[in-house]
This record gives structure tokens, C-alpha cells and sequence, in this order.
């Protein structure tokens, strides 16, 4: 299943989203310009076994590799679901924040893939887990919200945004159980999935109330604000 688009815009323009998108987009081209080097992602990608002894001075891979893609098809997957689920994120959680939010959410990915690899040499790379996290703030904030899905690549259909993504979550848990069972041997990183889904469930249980509270407030003024301007 694939998503293509949600069904209600969001009421504020998602800058950061956008800005995400454009920045993943201009790296991407720069890795074009200068080959697909295997040098660009060790060098910028979370590789386990060089930044155990070093954590502090290496530490900074955790936020340029979700920023590297694989190829074309790696950051045109990425950057269709962040597309479809971030807008609204965006909105919910404010501009700074949903920034925090998105960085801390591919970080905490990379590092639940780096405790269970700690000694592998081959890079982790991509904004999947990034983007995991923002899924699992949609699924529970915006449940109901309806998603377009390709189905087996042939019928459009229509389907509840919770309906989508526990499917997802569910294929990411049971992949990332049968990686564990299996050599490494590269490949999607199922475990920096499942890090960003933990992660954003976890920011829900400790800020999702306050903030949804604030993201309550705001609708209201705005809709107030357009029933004032109606009526002059």
C-alpha cells in the first residue's frame, strides 16, 4: 500500500515540512553530482562501529544521515510519506517544534539501530525513521483523517489514517523481528522504524495532551477570527 494524499489541507502553510523536503532534495542532487560515493555515507551516516569508542565526537551523524538517501527510489519513498503525513504534524505541533520533533525522532531511530548493531560497519541512512515517528503522532491525533492508498499498485481507495498505519507499524514490527533472526546484510533498516514509532508514542504520552490542548485553542481563535471577517 502506498499513500498519495490526505484528504484536508492543513490551515497553515507547513514551511518546515516543505523546507525538509527541499533540503533532502539538494543533498540528494549534490550525491548526483559527485557519484553515489560509499565515502559520503560512512562518512555522514550512522555507522555503529565508529561512533561507539567516539560517541561524542561522532555523534553528529545521527542528524546528517537522515538527510542521505540511497537513491532515487529510497528519497522518493521517504519524501512521498513525510508529503502526505507531516503537513498536519506541522500544524499540530507548531513550526519549531515539529522541527525538534522530526530531528529527535531520526535520531532516537539511529540509535535504537546502533543498540542492536553495535558493531556493524554498514551505514545507516534515510529520514524513515524520522518520518515513523510523525506517523505515530498522525495515527493518534488524526486517526480518522482519510488517506488516497495505491493498492497493489492498481485501485485508489480511501481509507481511515489509524486503518493505514497500524497496518504499517505492524509490517515494520514484524520485519524488524525477522532482521534480528537474519545476518545483517543491509538493506531498510526496520529497527530505525520502529525507534521513531517508540519515539513518537512516548513524546504523545509525556507533551501529546498539552499540546493538543494549545492546537485546540488555536483552531478555535482561527475559526473565530474568519466568522468576524464573514460578518463585516
Amino acid at each position: 500500500m502506498i499513500p498519495l494524499r490526505e484528504y484536508a489541507g492543513s490551515q497553515k502553510y507547513p514551511a518546515v515540512n516543505y523546507g525538509i523536503i527541499a533540503l533532502s532534495v539538494i543533498v540528494f542532487l549534490l550525491e548526483l553530482t559527485g557519484g553515489f560515493s560509499q565515502e559520503i555515507f560512512t562518512r555522514y551516516g550512522v555507522v555503529p562501529s565508529a561512533i561507539g569508542g567516539a560517541f561524542f565526537a561522532e555523534c553528529y551523524r545521527y542528524v546528517t544521515s537522515i538527510f542521505i538517501h540511497a537513491d532515487i527510489w529510497h528519497i522518493a519513498g521517504n519524501l512521498l510519506f513525510l508529503w502526505v503525513f507531516g503537513e498536519h504534524i506541522e500544524e499540530f505541533l507548531g513550526h519549531g517544534r515539529y522541527l525538534l520533533f522530526f530531528l529527535t525522532a531520526g535520531i532516537a531511530g539511529g540509535l535504537l539501530h546502533s543498540l542492536f548493531y553495535p558493531y556493524s560497519e554498514i551505514p545507516l541512512i534515510g529520514a524513515s525513521g524520522a518520518i515513523s515517528g510523525v506517523m505515530a503522532l498522525y495515527m493518534l491525533y488524526f486517526p480518522r483523517m482519510k488517506i488516497t492508498v495505491l493498492l497493489l499498485f492498481v485501485f485508489l481507495v480511501r481509507i481511515p489514517a489509524i486503518a493505514f498505519i497500524s497496518i504499517w507499524i505492524v509490517f515494520q514490527i514484524w520485519n524488524g523481528w525477522m532482521s534480528l533472526r537474519m545476518p545483517e546484510i543491509g538493506g531498510t533498516a526496520y529497527l530505525a522504524h520502529i525507534g521513531g514509532i517508540v519515539y513518537g508514542f512516548i513524546f504523545a504520552v509525556f507533551w501529546g495532551n498539552k499540546i493538543r490542548k494549545q492546537w485546540l485553542k488555536r483552531m478555535a481563535r482561527k475559526a473565530k477570527n474568519r466568522n468576524v471577517r464573514s460578518a463585516v
